[in-house]
């Protein structure tokens, strides 16, 4: 929800007309969100200048798209792809094997340049992509790896994985807090 609050604003004060996707019914998207034109992976903007085509691109959440504009060949990766960091996942609208996909989608199309929402312009984007896909399937194999090692049944598995992430989301918070006092 880190872009979406701010776009019924900007829409607002700048006359402009909100377009995207409405969000999936979850806890996790910003169901205030309501473009007023919803767009699919047909949507496309067309000058004489330029064509801006979008590409559904799930897998942060289900409603992610980027944009391609033609001419340049540039993708606006907008979450899907970041600079000096990887996408988190969110469930239940966001998933990995739609992740993965997507990311391979964007292969489909030259491209000179990756615009992501965080961080720099990116070069080498048929590189960068390739080497996040192989990243997310080493650490997705390291999972598997370690839940299959552990030798209990698939819910004690994930119990003891969820009960381990508790901890260190609490031990993370608490140093946050502690940077603040």
């Amino acid at each position: 929800m880190d872009h979406s609050p701010a776009a019924a604003v900007l829409a607002a004060r700048s006359g402009g007309v909100l377009i995207g996707a409405s969000p999936p019914a979850d806890q996790f998207n910003d169901q205030s969100f309501q473009p007023q034109i919803e767009i699919d992976e047909q949507f496309t903007v067309a000058t004489d200048e330029i064509t801006i085509e979008s590409i559904h691109t799930p897998g942060h959440v289900g409603n992610h798209y980027c944009f391609y504009l033609k001419q340049e060949q540039i993708v606006f990766a907008g979450d899907h792809i970041m600079n000096g960091s990887t996408v988190v996942i969110i469930p239940p609208s966001g998933n990995m094997k739609d992740y993965i996909e997507s990311l391979q989608k964007l292969l489909e199309r030259p491209l000179s340049v990756i615009a992501p929402a965080h961080g720099d312009l990116m070069a080498s984007p048929e590189e960068v992509i390739r080497w996040l896909v192989a990243h997310r399937l080493k650490r997705e194999a390291k999972v598997v790896a370690a839940l299959t090692e552990l030798g209990r049944a698939p819910w004690q598995n994930w119990c003891c994985v969820f009960t381990m992430m508790l901890i260190a989301v609490f031990i993370l918070w608490r140093s946050f807090l502690c940077m603040h006092i």
